[in-house]
């Protein structure tokens, strides 16, 4: 599959293990191998070695033996969790490459700056007037 920057990640190289999902469902959930889970090691996604130390970074609670996991569950088919698993893997490497964009800090405009000083003028004037004169 494609990834945002158009390399390839070749997520039918990752193997796949089915087991019965869990929660509700009744006898299909519990006797059908529809949940999946991929494992696609680190080493064949052709990703930079500095590329592979920001996914071991970013998504080291998914890494288990130098392995990405990732697993589907939630469709009633085995293929469609297949699916879903490689569309989630997919996006959850994505996710680990992508930098933001610097920020190149501005300053405020000058008529930002003199609204502002105008408006906490009227502020204060506003109060002053509220305060009551002591006559001695």
């Amino acid at each position: 599959m494609r990834l945002a920057d158009g390399r390839y990640l070749p997520v039918e190289r990752a193997t796949m293990h089915a087991t019965t999902g869990s929660g509700p469902g009744g006898q299909h959930r519990n006797r059908s191998q529809t949940r999946v889970e991929l494992r696609l090691p680190l080493a064949i996604m052709g990703l930079t070695p500095a590329e592979l130390d920001r996914i071991r970074a970013l998504l080291h609670q998914r890494i288990v033996d130098d392995e990405l996991v990732v697993r589907a569950g939630e469709q009633r088919s085995q293929y469609q969790n297949r699916v879903a698993a490689e569309e989630r893997m997919v996006k959850l490497v994505d996710g680990a490459l992508r930098r933001e964009p610097h920020r190149v800090p501005t300053r405020p405009t000058r008529g930002s700056q003199e609204r502002r000083l105008d408006e906490k003028h009227r502020q204060a004037k506003r109060k002053q007037d509220r305060r009551t004169a002591f006559d001695d």
